[in-house]
């Protein structure tokens, strides 16, 4: 066997070693594994060049869509629908206030420094959501009650979607030249609502075939590829494919529960297929650090800089978003904690290289010296969000340690953290009536 195949063998076995390790790293002291995988990367990449920075700037028009797709597909299948209906309200607020503060903040700071509002909006859209993967596992591990953990899951979620889908429709506008408001509002309307009405589609048909299709060894793969035909047939007719796949996931992820309201007979969640997809996560997840590392090569100081900059006024409009979403409420001895979980993740990894990328593809639509200037800001926006990503963890990382062991949940939040999993957290009415049998059980007691 050829030697410089045995060299490949052994870098794919030490990035899978690599991400293990992080894992074990992050559960025993809680520092996330996305710092070792990029270092571990720009150690192959552009410190010893181990590995061929440009070849694996080719691979990236088809790694940085696909680990897009499982992603989105995750993402979709780990929000629950009583959850997202019934307790996602003080969620929303935050997510939705998080992402309009931080697209708004960094936009008006990349035009104060001489360059487009358009394009700050793309950046500010590139920096804005929280990493889910990092932010569900470091909230389960502070002592903070039930609802917060439940506030910062449905916030992560949203906002590492809806940026997502934000950079995928903003920048295809800004190239095409129709970058108006009224413009870009319809295009991302369309291409949400193609996207979601194909995602709904395709995941009914599949939960009405999946009691007969699940009995098969690879239903898992098989997903995979209706995924993949869906992500196709919605780019074609015009929608966007990653709501569609956020869909997909999340109609596959509610199985059990859509299947009883649509009436399908041996409709039943899957494990194995949620085993299986946390599995693949991990390996796509490792890999695209792994990759982002070996493609970003920091010689620009001044990125340098404005990647800390972001990250200081990230941090910032953070702090307002989560003091206006949790007022008058019961999480307001929890704004430290809800503060400093902010750090960027894999959504901001894969969509930082995404406008360069999308660039090259529609060169044609340009003029030569429109192109090159365009190219030049897109090429800035990998090392800016490198820096971004490094920085947000270390932040996030720091305040866990200073406000990790706030008040500890109160009894009930525990339980409910206990059982978070369980039929009983999945449907709040079920357990709101069980309180009022509980109360009236205890009146009954005093009155005899």
């Amino acid at each position: 066997m050829a030697f410089a195949t045995l060299v490949a063998f052994a870098i794919f076995a030490g990035i899978i070693l690599v991400g293990f390790l992080g894992e074990l790293i992050f559960r025993r002291y809680g520092i996330p594994s996305v710092l070792l995988l990029l270092a571990t990367g720009y150690l192959l990449g552009p410190v010893t060049g181990i590995v061929d920075v440009d070849t694996m700037v080719g691979l990236e028009y088809i790694f940085a869509p696909l680990a897009l797709l499982i992603l989105l597909f995750d993402g979709g299948t780990q929000l629950n629908i009583y959850r997202l209906v019934h307790e996602s309200g003080r969620g929303i607020i935050l997510g939705v206030l998080g992402l309009a503060l931080a697209i708004g903040a960094v936009a008006a700071a990349w035009a104060i420094m001489g360059n487009s509002i358009f394009s700050g909006i793309i950046l500010g859209s590139v920096v804005a959501g929280t990493g889910s993967a990092i932010v569900i596992p470091i909230a389960r591990g502070m002592k903070i009650s039930e609802k917060a953990r439940q506030t910062i899951t449905i916030e992560s979620s949203i906002t590492d979607v809806v940026a997502v889908v934000l950079v995928l429709s903003l920048t295809g506008a800004f190239i095409s030249g129709h970058a108006s408001i009224q413009g870009t509002t319809q295009s991302v309307v369309s291409s949400f609502s193609i996207g979601a009405v194909l995602g709904v589609i395709f995941g009914m048909a599949w939960i009405g075939l999946s009691p007969k299709l699940r009995k098969l060894n690879f239903f898992y793969m098989l997903t995979l590829a209706i995924m993949l035909v869906l992500y196709i047939i919605t780019e074609i007719t015009g929608g966007s494919g990653a709501i569609a796949a956020l869909v997909f996931g999340f109609m596959l992820g509610n199985m059990g529960e859509i299947g009883k309201m649509l009436r399908f007979e041996g409709v039943a969640e899957e494990p194995g297929v949620s085993k299986f997809q946390n599995e693949i996560s991990f390996l796509v997840r490792t890999f695209f650090f792994v990759f982002l590392g070996t493609i970003v090569n920091i010689t620009d100081m001044g990125l340098v800089l404005v990647g800390i900059g972001v990250t200081l006024l990230l941090l910032a409009v953070r702090a307002a978003a989560v003091w206006v979403s949790t007022w008058k409420s019961d999480l307001l001895e929890f704004r430290p904690q809800l503060t400093v979980l902010m750090p960027r993740g894999l959504a901001t990894a894969i969509m930082a290289t995404y406008p360069a990328a999308m660039l090259l593809e529609k060169s044609s639509l340009l003029e030569a010296g429109e192109f090159n200037i365009l190219y030049k800001m897109f090429s800035s926006f990998p090392q800016i969000a490198f820096v971004v990503i490094i920085t947000s963890i270390l932040a996030t990382t720091l305040g866990t340690v200073i406000f990790g062991n706030g008040k500890p949940a109160k009894k009930g939040d525990a339980e409910a953290g206990e059982k978070g999993d369980g039929q009983t957290a999945k449907n709040p009415k079920k357990k709101k009536k069980v309180e009022i049998q509980k109360t009236v059980v205890e009146e009954d007691e005093e009155t005899e």
